[in-house]
């Protein structure tokens, strides 16, 4: 066991939801079907799973760590619980934490899930599976904000005037910086958002052209983001 590779997912409700007990055990024959799907993968060589009250976890051990994480990005997906999952998506948050070596790597993919679905639905709310491997940058970000560091960050949003201007500017980034469509997100005139990032620069002094200062405004969306 200490020669193989190992990788923890966790599958549960979103923290503050209470679900009941049909949801609880349609959950634990979620859990269950994703075991089996798993299990039939020549690149899983054992699949365990431990169920708890509202959610369960499931270890997965291989020979091979680059086969265990290609599985794991290319097959373990929302597809896939949505499949398997029969409600309401939304009320779910799935970890997988990333696959380590031996022993202690049990325990810290373990942990890493709960970091992974922590993190994940600060930064996509919208989304249910969350892989540490794809957003441990962010992971390390929040203990420093959260750690009480980077406040001027947040700071520098302090001014913005109300929260359209906060929600346009957040809504920009998630858009890939495009003006056309983060109005069709948002469902208003890309006239519209250019009037309101022009106002987020003028009471921020920071322009989205220049690349430093779109870089310190992104640092200042996350902080918001992140300190949740």
């Amino acid at each position: 066991m200490e020669n193989d590779y190992f990788a923890a997912i966790n599958i549960s409700f979103r923290k503050k939801y209470s679900p009941t007990e049909q949801e609880k055990k349609k959950l634990r024959f979620l859990s269950q079907s994703v075991k089996q799907f798993i299990k039939s993968s020549p690149f899983v060589r054992e699949c365990y799973m431990i169920p708890l009250e509202k959610s369960s976890i499931l270890f997965l051990e291989s020979e091979s760590e680059n086969n265990l994480k290609r599985f794991l990005h290319t097959q373990i997906t929302e597809q896939l619980f949505e499949k398997l999952w029969n409600g309401r998506s939304e009320v779910l948050a799935f970890g997988i934490g990333p696959v380590l070596h031996g022993m202690l790597g049990i325990r810290d993919s373990y942990s890493a899930t709960y970091k992974a679905a922590r993190v994940g639905q600060k930064l996509k709310p919208d989304q249910f599976v969350f892989s540490y491997d794809k957003i441990a940058t962010f992971c390390e970000l929040e203990d420093f904000f959260s750690g009480g560091k980077g406040q001027n960050f947040a700071k520098m949003l302090d001014e913005l005037q109300s929260q359209e201007m906060l929600d346009t500017l957040i809504m920009y980034f998630e858009s890939n910086n495009s003006i056309d469509e983060t109005a069709d997100r948002m469902f208003i005139h890309k006239n519209t958002v250019k009037y309101r990032l022009n106002r987020v620069q003028e009471l921020t002094g920071l322009y989205l052209k220049n690349p430093d200062d779109n870089f310190q405004l992104y640092l200042a969306v996350l902080a918001k983001k992140l300190r949740k």
